[in-house]
């Protein structure tokens, strides 16, 4: 119980450190950020995968995407079509990757691959 509560701690800080850190990169909000992340990394996706994969309700995804798409972030067909970044889009989602992969680095910085092993092992 002590270590499910300070895990819990642990990520909740991560979580606000990160938006902090991804606010200085690009100034969208967390969803559209693990939108554009979750797409970058998995191609087109309908409405409901993005919503089952980042775990927020519809109606959240719905208008973030309109929202990005207003913006040129992304490219939808249709209201079926799956959604894509467009040339922009990829640029900040690239942006944004490398950003995540040098937070990575830092917060593992001097973690052993045994003990990050053990933590992936924990948190699934």
């Amino acid at each position: 119980s002590r270590f499910q509560s300070q895990l819990w701690i642990f990520l909740r800080n991560a979580r606000e450190s990160a938006n902090i850190s991804f606010a200085r990169t690009a100034h969208i909000n967390e969803l559209d950020r693990r939108i554009l992340l979750l797409l970058h990394a998995q191609g087109g996706m309908t409405l409901a995968t993005i919503s089952a994969a980042c775990g927020v309700d519809k109606a959240q995804v719905s208008r973030a995407i309109k929202r990005m798409t207003e913006v040129a972030l992304l490219l939808r067909g249709g209201i079926r079509s799956p959604i894509r970044l467009s040339p922009s889009g990829k640029q900040l989602g690239d942006r944004l990757q490398r950003h995540a992969e040098l937070r990575n680095r830092e917060l593992t910085f001097g973690i052993s691959d045994d003990a990050m092993k053990t933590l992936s092992e924990v948190l699934d």
